[in-house]
């Protein structure tokens, strides 16, 4: 296999791209000293700002009781236990007559209407699945 060489811009000599310099590399971009997102946990809330009001509060609920005077709800604390679950198992009954349904849905279109919804399927599942990498 022929080698590619290329024009290093630091040095200005020619390198192989499989056997770059590592004294020519680009210098890494600054990243910052927080990489992760701020979490506050129940045992570290020690002053959070308020976007509502514009104070800071150093008790949780001080804090979530003036965000809730004002209207508004605290995003991301919520408890999976707490929350109100509508779990539907289907039954044997249900998806028949989903499938009957879906059957006659299908048959009473024409065939440009049924071969562009199938069109559209296979984009949004390609899209889907573009969009998740793989």
């Amino acid at each position: 296999m022929r080698r590619r060489w290329r024009l290093c811009k630091f040095c200005e000599d020619m390198h192989a791209l499989d056997a770059w310099p590592h004294n020519c590399m680009p210098d890494r971009p600054a990243r910052s000293d927080l990489p992760a997102p701020f979490i506050q946990t129940g045992a570290s809330f020690d002053s959070v700002f308020n976007p509502v009001d514009g104070r800071r509060y150093s008790s949780r609920r001080q804090y979530e009781a003036e965000v809730h005077a004002h209207g508004c709800t605290v995003v991301g604390n919520e408890s999976w236990a707490t929350k109100p679950h509508d779990v539907h198992e289907p039954t044997e009954a249900d998806v028949v007559g989903d499938v009957k349904r879906a059957i006659e849905e299908l048959g009473s279109m024409s065939d440009t209407e049924r071969a562009n919804m199938m069109a559209a399927q296979e984009t949004a599942s390609a899209d889907e699945m573009a969009a998740a990498g793989l």
